[in-house]
């Protein structure tokens, strides 16, 4: 997945006979190969955010992809992964092909499924639980298998929203090192919404800070500011 630009990014909820500018005017540029973290108040936006560069939701202004009109290319060839907080796991398949079942989609062999899930499942620390099934788990083990399922299938694009909440730290460490390295080998942009500084700490290049449905600032790692996030997410609520 290349670069994404968004411009005049305008998206609208309908309810009855109200209307709810949930994006005003979104401007912003993801870079290839970088992790960035979208904070804010609550209701600013960022998980609107993702669900419309995901395909879910209709929007005025253009998201493109390399400078190709993202709204033509076909969901299916988005090799990307999302995660909210709605995203779960089937109930009725054990972890191991809860995992598998994105790189059976995309068709990968037998064995290549096998390898990656074994490795990932290793990396997290659940390789104990792969032929369990999910009413097996606790609510941070299902959350780690969700993350394994996400990054097995070498995605282009990820796609976080809170997806590390319940994720106890040890663990949370091995999901960051498993991107990290991840990255290292194939083109991996991300995009995580999050409430945890730490987290942004840990694994973003950079920072797009939103309010009130538009994009605000976007701090660089390397910018003195990004010291300050902490202080600034308590003082806007954002913790």
């Amino acid at each position: 997945m290349p670069s994404i630009e968004i411009k005049d990014l305008k998206v609208t909820y309908y309810n009855d006979t109200k209307e709810t500018l949930a994006l005003d005017g979104v401007n912003v540029s993801f870079i290839n190969d970088k992790i960035a973290a979208v904070i804010g108040p609550s209701g600013c936006g960022k998980t609107t955010l993702l669900r419309t560069i995901c395909g879910f939701l209709d929007y005025e202004g253009t998201i493109t992809s390399d400078g190709v009109d993202y709204s033509t290319i076909d969901y299916k060839k988005r090799n990307m992964s999302y995660i909210d907080q709605s995203v779960t796991i089937n109930p009725n398949i054990d972890v191991y092909n809860n995992i598998a079942d994105p790189l059976i989609i995309n068709k990968v062999n037998r064995l290549e499924i096998d390898k990656r899930i074994k490795k990932i499942a290793i990396d997290l620390g659940i390789d104990r639980f792969l032929s369990l099934f999910p009413s097996q788990l606790s609510a941070g083990q299902v959350q780690l298998v969700l993350l394994a399922k996400a990054i097995v299938k070498e995605p282009d694009l990820l796609l976080f929203d809170e997806a590390f909440s319940g994720v106890d730290p040890g663990s949370k460490k091995r999901v960051f090192d498993v991107i990290k390295s991840q990255r290292e080998n194939h083109p991996l942009t991300m995009i995580f919404v999050s409430h945890n500084y730490e987290e942004i700490a840990a694994l973003a290049d950079y920072v797009v800070v939103m309010d009130k449905g538009k994009v605000d600032r976007i701090i660089d790692r390397n910018d003195k500011m990004f010291n300050s996030l902490h202080k600034m997410m308590e003082n806007n609520g954002d913790k």
